[in-house]
């Protein structure tokens, strides 16, 4: 690999941009990837490893090593090139076509050019082929959002306050002044990124200048996600691939939590990557545009790539769970309220669950530690299913309709879906006996966010002690729920970096209460698209709830449903 260090690209306003070049043995000319992050191209010396997540090229030398040109830049106002970096801003975008178009005029190019890199080297790829570059022949985007506001930065309008924290700190400003191993950029990147974004809450032109116009884009595209990406690219990237013109693109999910690992591995890219570029950059005929344009591995499953004719797959049957008050026993949580598959009856006058906030309890955001173990669904709600008769696969968008009020003119909801997995009944009973404060043991599935005002645009306060419908977006999903294992929902007014990691969200100034009603006039509800397998059957029996033991927080309820026979959960899936 022959390397040409500190190339000069001039920008349209003459700028300069600084990028390395990477070529392989041999005098060419070679097809070309490139790639440009605000990351510094000084410091790919570093290992790709957790601790330097932002090394995020792919190997370079495997590339060169089957015949491509690599060129790493940095992005305008990052690394050594000139300028003012705003956050992937037009004139960014502007010199990610100047880049390109540079580099198929060089001598060692044959004109086609493509680009390469995860995340932000992604985003910056959607950003540049809304630009059509006349030379850029093709996009292979691996994690990569398209709306910089609703994916990564404002949730639902909910402030994403700690990845935005961490990445423009840790990857960005720190990086460039202490971070140490390369010179210090002079004065280090200096835009306020958190500034920015906080004086401006709401979705308007300068957060529009940023979002990708992807129905632009008239390159063939390879989308390539991972289900786990909750809180950052997931979203942006399955409407992305809904929002490109043309029957050249396809669309592949992968299950795991080691996307960035896999990015570096020979045989991974042997199979995903490589023969994307190899057809369109070099013409070979490898069947990449034969079979079905999408592939998904569903996610706890174990199971290989699938095909779909379409996302999200319309086979998909839609299933309404029906938040309840009745007791699931499922999970020690402020309510442990059910999801029941029948509508609630009776009347509407006062039946509502109510959540006074902030819980006296709370620990780390909403997260309660007791005796050193956190219990995330202790100071929030919960609505459980009873254990499920059989595997259920949930593919699809998801969508919660909530019926709440609140005193407050303006509130949060923070929501997820968990699988409480199913355990035996001997490791039940000893855990209540010896390990009270240990939650039941459950895995994250997908998650979603709204702040009440912003269930419009422009965002418009709510009345207090008025019920308002809610559609809550709920993150797109693959995840196949095992028999036995139960389907919960979590709701709550803010978040925590105990159970949420990175991606926890500003609380604020919020002390109020809320109410969630679910009567017969108001009947919240979630909506999931289930798979149908061939073995399942349409008459399902019922399955009575687990029961525990466990102390519980008292649970209110305006009033708690009167007598009357509680609808155990029907697998009818």
């Amino acid at each position: 690999m022959r390397t040409i260090k500190n190339e000069w690209i001039t920008a349209s306003d003459g700028v300069r941009i600084c990028a390395d070049v990477y070529l392989p043995e041999g005098d060419g000319p070679f097809p070309a990837l490139y790639a440009v992050a605000p990351y510094q191209k000084d410091l790919l010396y570093l290992p790709a490893v957790s601790m330097f997540r932002f090394i995020e090229t792919g190997p370079l030398d495997y590339w060169t090593g089957h015949g491509y040109a690599v060129v790493v830049g940095d992005q305008r106002g990052t690394g050594r090139s000139e300028g003012q970096f705003e956050l992937f801003g037009p004139a960014e975008q502007r010199d990610f076509y100047d880049t390109i178009e540079w580099i198929a005029t060089r001598p060692w190019s044959t004109g086609k050019v493509s680009m390469v890199g995860e995340s932000a080297y992604s985003v910056n790829q959607w950003l540049a082929a809304a630009q059509r570059p006349p030379h850029l022949t093709c996009a292979l985007v691996y994690s990569g959002f398209t709306d910089l506001y609703h994916d990564a930065v404002y949730h639902g309008g909910v402030y994403s306050m700690g990845f935005l924290n961490f990445w423009s700190t840790d990857h960005l400003r720190a990086s460039a002044t202490i971070g140490g191993g390369t010179p210090p950029r002079s004065g280090g990147i200096t835009a306020d990124l958190i500034g920015m974004t906080l004086d401006r809450p709401v979705f308007d032109d300068w957060w529009e200048q940023r979002a990708v116009k992807v129905e632009d884009i008239n390159v063939p595209v390879l989308n390539i996600a991972w289900w786990y990406s909750v809180g950052l690219h997931l979203r942006g990237q399955l409407d992305g691939y809904e929002r490109l013109q043309g029957t050249d693109k396809r669309l592949v999910v992968l299950a795991g939590t080691d996307s960035h690992e896999r990015y570096y591995q020979p045989d991974f890219l042997d199979t995903h990557v490589r023969p994307w570029y190899d057809h369109w950059l070099k013409g070979v005929d490898n069947g990449v545009m034969d079979g079905a344009p999408v592939r998904i591995q569903v996610a706890n499953s174990g199971r290989r790539l699938r095909e779909e004719s379409e996302w999200p797959p319309r086979r998909a049957v839609p299933i309404t769970l029906y938040l309840d008050p009745e007791p699931a026993r499922a999970v020690l949580s402020l309510n442990d309220g059910s999801l029941a598959t029948t509508p609630p009856i009776g009347p509407s006058a006062g039946l509502a669950t109510v959540y006074d906030y902030p819980n006296a309890e709370w620990t780390v955001g909403t997260t309660v530690i007791t005796d050193g173990i956190p219990q995330p669904t202790r100071g929030i709600l919960t609505f459980t299913t009873a254990p499920l008769e059989h595997d259920t696969e949930v593919t699809g968008k998801i969508t919660l309709v909530l019926y709440a009020e609140s005193d407050q003119s303006d509130t949060d909801f923070h929501v997820k879906i968990s699988e409480q997995k199913a355990v035996p009944k001997l490791k039940e009973t000893l855990m209540r006996r010896i390990a009270r404060n240990v939650p039941p043991p459950s895995a994250m599935v997908t998650r979603g966010w709204l702040k009440a005002s912003h269930r419009t645009h422009p965002p418009q306060p709510i009345e207090p002690g008025t019920v308002v419908r809610y559609e809550i977006e709920v993150w797109p999903t693959s995840y196949l729920f095992p028999k036995g294992s139960r389907i919960r929902l979590e709701i709550a007014n803010g978040d925590s970096a105990v159970a949420d990691g990175l991606f926890h969200h500003y609380y604020g100034h919020k002390a109020g209460r809320d109410l969630i009603h679910h009567d017969a006039d108001h009947p919240s509800h979630l909506v999931l698209p289930v798979i149908r397998s061939p073995a399942d059957s349409d008459s399902g029996a019922s399955t009575a709830a687990t029961t525990s033991s466990s102390p519980r927080p008292s649970a209110r309820h305006l009033p708690q449903r009167s007598a009357g026979r509680p609808r155990p959960f029907r697998s009818a899936w």
